[in-house]
């Protein structure tokens, strides 16, 4: 199914019409200052008292749960509602029995939790002051024998409209929650919860739970629909949401409780996702839409230790989610936190979006996953997970080749040309892994990037992957400037390099459809990777009608400083078509010294065509790959090109290792020592190894080189042929040297 991209411009133009409508749901009459604050209070469950003097009413909690049913629940600018409970876990619950909504444009203050229940609707106001140790402020009703036995499970009325919307001001103590919960919810004033929960959740059944700690945890057990609604969201963000070191949770979609696994940001261990569970079971279900397009800031900004061992988290789950505004869960000391959006269709980062949970000092970056059937970053929007002593994970429709089960796959993803990706080591420490797949197509336009860290550390992982479909404009970049330079995977069923792929970013309306053809790559992002110091992988696999070969069709330049190195590791068939070249055009460059190794890993064939020209400057050479756990050996061998690794000036030959279970046939092979420099010793010989059913058609050279001004000559190595030979007439073998092979 294709998803529905959601407009930021017609979700805001709804949010007036909504408060408008607010304002007539919930009457002109709970308006009127005429009515001092809360009306009719009975307490109807545990003990307690209730006065009214001036502007003022004050509710006095005896037992550490109580329930009051008012008539009617209004609190106007100049009021104000107080709560004295017997401590900070104490809970009073407020069903308000009116036919209209409540409106709450005063202060209403507790020193223990406070929930407000009006099926009708519940508003607070700009002007509204909340500040309790914690609140739940439901459009959902809840019946008070459950509550009083700790049961807090809320249900829908038929026929009301159970929206909750905050404009007001919102402030939970330190370590407090904070729970809007209706049929609609919408925050655009501000909720503060420092170390604590904030959770914005619609549906037409919520169960909520206490931990030890006494954070609020909210399911929804029984949705709402999107058609249900129209065209406006179920939750909408377009306000501040503040949670320092604490979590946020927006759902419009049946789950369990999204915060009930273990966190496992600050490392690169196995992702998982909120919504699925230890044995892989998915428990997202269906549901309406969440949009955020405020703030929502989840990160620990103070040095103090208890706060910057608290890892701030954020979810948002729903049959679409879109972010067009700020989800931060960073760190100014110790690890990032962990940012899930999570849709059963389609997850969106628009504009100029910030998904960010980044570490400062003293820790790595945190986890962002986004993930869904498609999943789309639009505009300009940005992710980072970087941190100052290594980059944490950006997961981007799936997990690395899709393998992981507690991360559900994407079929589409989309990264816009402006869109940008972080998972870098920001001081001394190791880039993170950066994984964008998709089961069906990857249009990947964006920068990616998985950096070492400045003062030391090696490059990161990136992976870009389309199983049946693949674009992309632009090589990732795990470079290190201190260290190693990182990984780049691409697995796609099948692929094909070339010189010719022209990527045109699609229309709007086609990012999340096949593309139709098999993958393709332009070789020139392989060779910009390359010489930026990165390792490329191409590696395909099984899946609907693609046999799972690599096709190589072009011309790669490599020029980097030092060592690279290439590995295509085909499921079947390797075949390099005629005429194409792997080369060095700068060999005579002695200031880069490049050498390119070359793994060749097939269970099929490796077919290298007539006129193929292969050099390595002192690289690698190697077909099949026996001493892997599962031995990868090709099942023959041809070639009909040229192979070379004889290093570059004063570098050691590379060496030539084939192996095949059937028939290897090859024209000659050249892995001599590199020229000698200036006043310099001959360079070694690298070794040549066959094995196989064994076709010589030219010559193997293992040859060292000549010393220069009468030093040494390089030393030969070993020439090895193992299995049945048969030599051309004019083959010879030579493996000279100071010592020979």
């Amino acid at each position: 199914m294709v998803g529905k991209i959601i407009n930021k411009d017609k979700a805001l133009a709804t949010q007036q019409q909504r408060l408008f409508f607010a304002l007539l749901l919930l009457g002109a009459a709970s308006l009127s200052p005429a009515v001092a604050g809360p009306n009719g209070g009975q307490v109807v469950g545990g003990s307690g008292s209730i006065a009214q003097s001036g502007n003022t009413t004050t509710i006095n909690q005896a037992t550490q749960n109580m329930a009051i049913d008012w008539q009617s629940y209004n609190v106007n600018a100049s009021e104000r509602v107080q709560y004295i409970q017997p401590n900070s876990s104490s809970i009073s619950l407020n069903r308000i029995l009116s036919q209209s909504g409540s409106t709450i444009a005063g202060r209403i203050d507790a020193n223990g939790q406070v929930i407000l229940v009006n099926p009708n609707g519940i508003f607070f106001t700009p002007t509204s002051i909340i500040n309790v140790g914690g609140i739940i402020a439901s459009g959902l009703n809840i019946q008070p024998n459950d509550f009083m036995n700790g049961n807090y499970i809320f249900d829908e009325v038929l026929g009301t409209e159970g929206t909750v919307i905050n404009s007001g001001m919102v402030n939970a103590s330190l370590g407090g929650n904070v729970a809007l919960i209706g049929k609609q919810v919408e925050n655009d004033g501000l909720i503060v919860a420092n170390l604590g929960t904030v959770n914005l959740a619609a549906g037409k059944q919520a169960v909520l739970t206490f931990d030890q700690g006494g954070l609020l945890g909210v399911r929804i057990s029984k949705e709402i629909l999107q058609e249900e609604l129209g065209v406006d969201p179920a939750v909408l963000n377009s306000g501040e949401i503040n949670a320092e070191g604490g979590r946020v949770l927006l759902t419009a979609s049946t789950s369990q409780d999204v915060f009930s696994q273990a966190v496992n940001t600050g490392d690169l261990g196995q992702a998982n996702s909120v919504v699925v569970h230890a044995d892989g079971s998915f428990t997202l279900g269906s549901g309406a839409d969440v949009i955020n397009t405020g703030s929502i800031d989840a990160s620990t900004t103070s040095s103090d230790q208890n706060l910057s061992q608290n890892m701030g988290r954020i979810v948002l789950i729903g049959e679409n989610v879109t972010s067009s505004g700020e989800l931060l869960a960073n760190a100014a000391n110790g690890n990032g936190g962990d940012i899930e959006l999570h849709a059963q269709n389609t997850t969106l980062l628009t504009e100029n979006s910030l998904t960010s949970a980044r570490s400062e000092s003293n820790g790595q970056g945190g986890m962002v996953k986004v993930l869904g059937d498609n999943v789309g970053l639009f505009d300009q929007a940005t992710v980072d997970a970087s941190g100052a002593n290594g980059g944490g994970q950006v997961l981007i429709g799936g997990d690395q080749e899709g393998n992981n089960a507690l991360i559900p796959n994407a079929e589409f993803i989309y990264l816009s040309e402006e869109s940008q990706m972080f998972a870098d080591a920001l001081d001394n420490g190791d880039g993170g892994r950066l994984i964008t797949f998709a089961t069906d197509t990857a249009r990947i336009y964006g920068d990616l990037f998985a950096r070492g860290g400045i003062n030391g550390g090696d490059g990161g992982f990136i992976e870009t992957s389309g199983l049946r479909g693949f674009e992309l404009t632009g090589a990732p970049d795990t470079s290190a400037v201190s260290g190693a330079s990182g990984i780049w995977l691409i697995d796609p069923y099948s692929i094909t390099i070339n010189n010719n792929v022209t990527q045109n970013a699609p229309n709007v309306d086609d990012v999340f459809t096949s593309t139709g053809t098999p993958a393709e790559i332009n070789v020139t992002d392989i060779s910009d990777a390359l010489n930026g110091g990165s390792s490329v992988i191409v590696r395909t696999g099984s899946g609907g009608n693609e046999a799972g070969d690599i096709i190589f069709d072009a011309d790669l330049n490599y020029n980097f400083r030092e060592n690279g190195t290439l590995t295509l590791d085909a499921l079947n068939d390797i075949r390099f078509i005629n005429n194409s070249r792997i080369y060095d055009s700068s060999p005579a460059n002695n200031n880069l010294q490049d050498a390119l190794t070359l793994n060749l890993y097939a269970r099929g064939d490796v077919v290298i065509g007539s006129n193929v020209s292969i050099t390595t400057q002192g690289g690698h050479f190697v077909v099949g790959d026996p001493d892997n756990n599962t031995p990868i050996i090709p099942t023959s061998f041809t070639n009909n090109g040229t192979i070379n690794t004889t290093g570059a000036e004063n570098r050691n030959g590379g060496n030539i290792t084939i192996t095949t279970s059937g028939a290897l046939t090859t024209t000659g092979l050249t892995a001599n020592g590199g020229m000698a420099g200036v006043g310099t010793a001959g360079q070694a010989a690298g070794s040549i190894t066959l094995s196989g059913s064994i076709t010589l058609n030219g010559d193997l050279s293992s040859v060292g080189s000549v010393g220069n001004e009468n030093n040494t000559d390089g030393n030969g190595a070993t020439i090895t042929l193992d299995g049945p030979v048969v030599l051309a007439n004019t083959a010879t073998l030579d493996a000279r040297g100071n010592t020979s092979g």
